[in-house]
């Protein structure tokens, strides 16, 4: 039980501080986060399209 302790807090600290960090650069993010979903979704489109096409 102790173990899982010492291995818990760590991580815990690990994943407060990501998410201090992705929270405060959210608006950074979110920008170039919506292009590449875009572009993405064009591509599965595109090659859903171009796979349809194809005998």
């Amino acid at each position: 039980m102790l173990c899982n302790l010492a291995a818990t807090l760590p991580k815990t600290a690990v994943f407060v501080a990501l998410g201090w960090w992705f929270g405060s650069s959210y608006d950074s993010f979110g920008g170039w986060i919506a292009a590449a979903s875009v572009v993405l979704v064009l591509g599965v489109v595109l090659a859903w399209l171009i796979a349809r096409r194809s005998p």
